[in-house]
């Protein structure tokens, strides 16, 4: 498995990579409501992805296996956020959002950026806690799901 930013041609496996993760791994969040669902699903579209890909105010970056297929999807904001991280269903616990998130952290190291922010879920909580994060807030959810935890780790 490699880490490697995103291309044009990842946007629809990366949608459906992103898509999968939210509807299998995150049932908790949106109680298995079908409208809560499809709410934080309507922007993680391929459309979404092509146009983030090509954003320069972030990066679109993938964990992939050595057959090309993605394992896992993140995005950062050069302010300073991780936007996404979610993997595939049969990615989990296989280390790929760790590598994922320290790809991501150290192009925000590169940029200068002393401090990361994230917005989490409740089932990634305990994930982000190991790797440095700590509780900011709690925030009502846009899409409808439980509150989302705002995390914070300093980057050395």
């Amino acid at each position: 498995m490699f880490v490697r930013c995103a291309c044009e041609r990842d946007a629809a496996q990366a949608s459906e990579v992103t898509r999968r993760s939210i509807a299998e791994l995150c049932t908790a969040e949106y109680r298995g409501n079908p409208l809560v669902l499809a709410g934080w699903l309507a922007d993680k579209t391929p459309a979404d992805f092509r146009r983030w890909i090509g954003s320069a105010d972030r990066a679109v970056c993938v964990a992939v296996w050595e057959d090309g297929q993605i394992a896992a999807v993140g995005m950062v904001a050069w302010r300073g956020e991780i936007l996404l991280n979610f993997a595939a269903p049969e990615a989990r616990f296989r280390g790929v959002s760790k590598a994922l998130m320290a790809h991501m952290e150290r192009h925000l190291r590169d940029r200068g950026v002393k401090q990361v922010v994230l917005f989490s879920t409740h089932v990634a909580r305990r994930f982000y806690g190991a790797l440095g994060y700590a509780e900011v807030a709690r925030r009502e959810s846009r899409f409808g799901t439980l509150d989302i935890i705002e995390m914070a780790k300093p980057l050395g």
